[in-house]
């Protein structure tokens, strides 16, 4: 725990989003990227705390790979907006500005799922053929996620349950005695074709279908 962060008020149980940005980052690498961005749904000083980690997650896996890293390469919206589903695809949309030209990057790792529809629709209207377009991973494993064939990390709810249970027991029975702890749960990536050109076509005729 860095120095000025306060301890948990009570033992918790949560996700580790910093090593699931890790996890979409190295996906990535390992399919060959080089130059990865991530398309944030936070501004520098505002915005989610979780998409803040997962940005920290890619951003120590690119730099562990003797990558180059930018703070170009860290794509956030012009303002922060909290929102639903709707308005974080509006934001992950605006984040992808950079997609409207010529672009660098091969590959995203997007937020979530929503800020990833976002960049789908930004590369849409480019024209561009989607085999050109970059490698995306993003969050949550949502219904759209397993639609569009986008890989992305899954939340372990159940497991989660299970391990505030079993940290309750403990304080209970006083096996876990001492100040609250923290515990966090690796997210699960679950491959699917969003890493592979040949993938893009399908991604751009069902948007396009769902949104006509």
């Amino acid at each position: 725990m860095g120095e000025g962060e306060r301890l948990p008020a009570t033992d918790t149980v949560t996700f580790d989003q910093v090593d699931g940005g890790r996890q979409a980052a190295q996906h990535l690498l390992e399919a060959g990227h080089t130059r990865i961005a991530f398309l944030a749904l936070h501004r520098e000083r505002e915005g989610y705390a979780w998409s803040r980690q997962r940005a920290e997650g890619w951003r120590d896996a690119v730099l562990r790979a003797g990558l180059p890293h930018d703070d170009e390469a860290t794509l956030m919206p012009a303002s922060f907006q909290p929102g639903c589903w709707d308005q974080q695809v509006e934001e992950g949309y605006d984040a992808a500005a950079v997609f409207a030209g010529t672009c660098p990057f091969t590959a995203v790792v997007a937020a979530d799922d929503a800020a990833a529809m976002g960049l789908v629709r930004r590369l849409q209207e480019t024209g561009r053929s989607p085999e050109e377009w970059p490698a995306i991973v993003s969050f949550d494993d949502t219904d759209v996620a397993a639609t569009y064939g986008f890989t992305s990390l899954r939340h372990p709810w159940e497991d989660l349950g299970k391990a505030a249970a079993e940290l309750l027991r403990e304080r209970t029975s006083g096996r876990q005695v001492g100040p609250p702890v923290t515990r966090a749960l690796q997210l699960h990536l679950i491959r699917r074709a969003t890493s592979k050109s040949s993938h893009y076509p399908l991604v751009d005729e069902l948007v396009r279908g769902a949104t006509e």
